[in-house]
């Protein structure tokens, strides 16, 4: 018998056959869904917090979006960014938002007087060339005051007005009447007398208008033809009625609104006058559910998300249980290198992505909302989704070493392979970056950094473990 033959007859009890490797991978499997079912159950009774944890890299990511675009706005508002406000910004994570609030509810409100005549005169803007037709037809009501020619309801609206203007107003009027040529002066009489009447009269109470201010009948076919919901002037009235007319804010808006009635072509709508107000509140981050069940697919993808990190080290350990299975007993010992090695790399890339890497992506995603100018709303399963495919592809992709170690042993890669191609490693591994990684070039160059730097390591991990030898020396064939 050969020495070659005697060598290899003594691993004849450790060579296994292909039904045994099949057994071995079986209850290496059934191990690991195990340990995963176990990590699981932890997951779930845990789920709740991990939803709130995996939540604070977006919440401050959102945070520090919205405190650049706070600083940008008081910049383009004022021109500079006052640093008196900055300690509101950063430390108390305020932001400052600008409301628009009407100065007639603002004076009811605070117990004021009612605000200046100015905003009284807010909206029925008149073009220079209306004037004409404006002067005309309260010049032209005059003549049927008392007659019986019929009028259409502006008409009679132009016939109320008229009466409610004084003997010196009506004269300026039948004045603008016959004239040719306006300026905006002229448009501005028309308006201070309107808006004179608007304040001082009880245009309201002219029967000319009863037919905006009172209730009317609903009839049976009436929610077919009438698609309005809401009757403001009625209500109005109403409420200047209960008043007496004391509130003489409410007067004059209901007068404005049947003056605009009367002239709606020639007069543009009267508007309540809007204060800007800047207001300080605090930034707050919440996530959307878009759907019912959604929660609940949440809390399943959290536990699990957490069973399988909690039980990575033994499913790790059940791979290469496996992979001993199917080695010489001198070779076995290696399992005790790889394995914690393997499990190490796994849970650094994990945290890599989550404590390095998730917070700078999103605000160099966010940046991109600010450039085009598209508030970030996030739903919680895209988040989700985002914050669990990180970390785990990082996990995998850190394997890197191991799999250039494993290559090396079985003899299909070479070292002076990785060493005179380690340009084209590096190219692939920008590649394979881009397909683990979102859309994104900045998680692609965080994740191929350190998979370029894990690359050498690989190569000093097949340097410094010893190549797989028979351990009873060369073998000599016999003469």
């Amino acid at each position: 018998m050969s020495s070659r033959q005697r060598n290899e007859d003594l691993f004849e009890s450790t060579r296994m056959s292909f039904g045994e490797h099949i057994e071995e991978l079986r209850k290496c499997l059934v191990r690991a869904l195990y340990g995963l079912g176990v990590g699981c159950v932890i997951g779930f009774m845990y789920a709740d917090q991990i939803v709130r944890y995996l939540q604070r890299p977006l919440e401050v990511a959102i945070q520090q979006y919205d405190q650049e675009m706070a600083k940008q706005e008081m910049i383009q508002k004022y021109g500079y960014f006052d640093p008196e406000f900055d300690y509101w910004i950063e430390n108390q994570k305020h932001a400052p938002r600008t409301v628009l609030i009407s100065r007639d509810q603002l004076s009811v409100a605070t117990g004021q007087l009612a605000p200046p005549a100015e905003s009284m005169l807010l909206g029925l803007d008149i073009e220079p060339n209306q004037i004409g037709v404006i002067a005309n037809r309260l010049v032209n009501s005059e003549k049927t005051i008392g007659g019986d020619k019929q009028r259409d309801e502006a008409g009679l609206g132009a016939v109320a007005i008229w009466k409610h203007l004084n003997q010196s107003e009506q004269s300026q009027i039948r004045k603008l009447a016959t004239q040719k040529q306006f300026t905006e002066e002229d448009s501005h009489k028309i308006k201070s007398m309107l808006g004179r009447v608007a304040k001082e009269s009880q245009l309201y109470n002219d029967p000319a208008f009863s037919h905006l201010t009172e209730k009317a009948e609903r009839g049976w076919f009436s929610w077919l033809t009438d698609t309005s919901f809401v009757k403001p002037l009625p209500l109005i009235k109403q409420r200047i009625d209960k008043s007496a007319g004391q509130e003489s804010f409410m007067v004059r808006k209901l007068n404005r609104a049947l003056i605009r009635s009367a002239f709606e072509n020639e007069l543009t709508p009267p508007r309540a006058e809007l204060v800007p107000i800047e207001i300080w509140e605090s930034v707050s981050v919440e996530t959307q559910s878009l759907s019912p069940h959604e929660p609940f697919m949440i809390w399943m993808k959290a536990g699990f998300f957490a069973g399988l990190v909690l039980s990575s080290p033994w499913i790790l350990y059940q791979l290469w249980t496996f992979v001993s299975a199917g080695l010489y007993p001198h070779e076995k010992r290696y399992v005790h290198w790889y394995m914690p090695i393997s499990v190490l790399l796994f849970l650094a890339g994990v945290s890599l992505a989550f404590f390095f890497v998730l917070t700078p992506v999103l605000g160099f995603l966010f940046k991109f909302n600010a450039t085009m100018g598209i508030a970030p709303q996030l739903r919680i399963n895209y988040w989700l989704s985002f914050v669990m495919y990180l970390p785990v592809g990082f996990g995998v992709a850190f394997q890197l070493p191991l799999v250039m170690l494993v290559l090396n042993r079985l003899g299909i890669i070479e070292i002076s392979v990785y060493l005179n191609k380690w340009r084209i490693a590096i190219l692939i591994i920008f590649v394979l970056s881009m397909l683990l990684t979102p859309a994104d070039p900045l998680s692609m160059i965080l994740l191929a950094i350190p998979l370029t730097l894990l690359y050498f390591f690989g190569i000093a991990l097949c340097r410094w473990m010893p190549s797989n030898r028979n351990p009873f020396g060369e073998i000599h064939e016999p003469a």
